[in-house]
C-alpha cells in the first residue's frame, strides 16, 4: 500500500486545524472554555444586541399603536325638514273716510249715486219704493225698518213719485206697483219683491244677494 501524497496530508491537517478552532470558539463558557476568551466576547455582545433591538422594536411598535390617530366618528346625518310655505295673505281694499269708492258712471242729476256708494262699501242696499198711507205700504215700511239694525245693510225709503230720479238703479226693473222692494247685493245682484212682504222674506233676500 503506497503512502499518501504530501499535498493530501497538508490538506487534512489544515481541515483538522479549522475544525478544532471552531470547536473551541463555539464551546460555551464553564465547560472547559475560558469565559474571558476573546472568542466568547463577540458572540455574547451580538446576542445582547439582538435582544436589545427586539425590545426596542417592541417598544416602538407599542408607542406607534398608542399614538395612532383615532378613527373619526362620523357625524350623525342631518335631517332636513321641509316646511310648507305659508299661504299668502289677501288684503281687502278698505275705503277710508274722504275717499270716493268705485261706482259706475252716473248722471249728475241721478240720485242712484248714494245707493251705489253703499254697494261699493260692500253693503246690501234695501230700497223701498212706497206710497204713504196705504195699508200694505205701511206694513212693508215697518218690515224694512226691522232689518235696519243688521250689519252691512243700508236702508233707502223712496216715494213712488220719485222713481224717475233713479234710472241707473231701476234700469231693467219694472217699478210700477206700490210698494216695491229692491234688495241689491254688492255684486249688483237684484231680488225684487212686488207688493206686500214681511221681515223674514227681506232677511232671506239679504242673505241671498250677499
Amino acid at each position: 500500500m503506497s503512502a499518501p501524497s504530501r499535498p493530501l496530508l497538508l490538506g487534512l491537517l489544515v481541515t483538522l486545524a479549522v475544525i478544532g478552532g471552531l470547536f473551541v470558539a463555539l464551546k460555551p463558557p464553564g465547560k472547559g472554555a475560558d469565559s474571558s476568551s476573546p472568542l466568547n466576547g463577540p458572540i455574547s455582545q451580538a446576542q445582547k444586541a439582538v435582544v436589545q433591538s427586539q425590545v426596542a422594536a417592541a417598544k416602538a411598535e407599542a408607542a406607534a399603536g398608542n399614538t395612532s390617530t383615532p378613527t373619526a366618528t362620523p357625524a350623525p346625518p342631518v335631517k332636513i325638514i321641509a316646511h310648507t310655505a305659508p299661504a299668502p295673505v289677501r288684503h281687502h281694499a278698505v275705503v277710508h273716510h274722504g275717499q270716493t269708492p268705485s261706482i259706475p258712471q252716473i248722471a249728475p242729476w241721478d240720485e242712484s249715486r248714494k245707493i251705489f256708494v253703499a254697494l261699493a262699501h260692500h253693503d246690501v242696499a234695501v230700497v223701498l219704493f212706497w206710497t204713504k198711507g196705504n195699508a200694505d205700504d205701511n206694513s212693508v215700511r215697518r218690515a224694512v225698518a226691522a232689518v235696519a239694525g243688521r250689519p252691512r245693510v243700508a236702508i233707502f225709503v223712496i216715494g213712488m213719485r220719485q222713481v224717475g230720479r233713479y234710472p241707473a238703479l231701476t234700469a231693467g226693473q219694472a217699478i210700477t206697483v206700490s210698494p216695491t222692494t229692491l234688495i241689491v247685493g254688492p255684486s249688483r245682484r237684484f231680488v225684487p219683491i212686488t207688493g206686500y212682504t214681511d221681515t223674514l222674506a227681506i232677511e232671506q233676500a239679504i242673505t241671498q244677494v250677499r
